[in-house]
């Protein structure tokens, strides 16, 4: 029975830590907008992409072990990484719209 609940657990990891990555990353992107001239936003928002890229690198590395050493749940496995690596094209998209914003 343990198995099953530390199972759960890391199924549910990535998917939280992709959804609070996304949704701090907006935060950051709402708070650039209402404050345009503070830079502070800007170096903030830069240091927790850095962080998130990070943390969510570290946690796609552990899902690449469990597909080596689980290969039978690899199904489950990817889509969790792939949940993780949508965050990716979101990031780049915030970052083209503050540099057109700015512009």
């Amino acid at each position: 029975m343990k198995q099953l609940q530390i199972k759960d657990v890391q199924g549910y990891f990535p998917a939280q830590l992709a959804f609070w990555s996304f949704l701090i990353g907006s935060l950051f992107l709402l708070l650039a907008f209402l404050f345009p001239k503070e830079e502070d936003i800007l170096i903030s928002g830069l240091i927790y992409v850095l962080l998130a890229f990070f943390l969510n690198g570290i946690c796609f590395a552990v899902l690449l072990l469990q597909v080596v050493f689980n290969w039978k749940e690899r199904e489950e496995i990817a889509f969790q990484m792939l949940i993780l690596l949508a965050n990716i094209p979101i990031a780049a998209l915030y970052l083209f719209v503050l540099i057109q914003f700015k512009n």
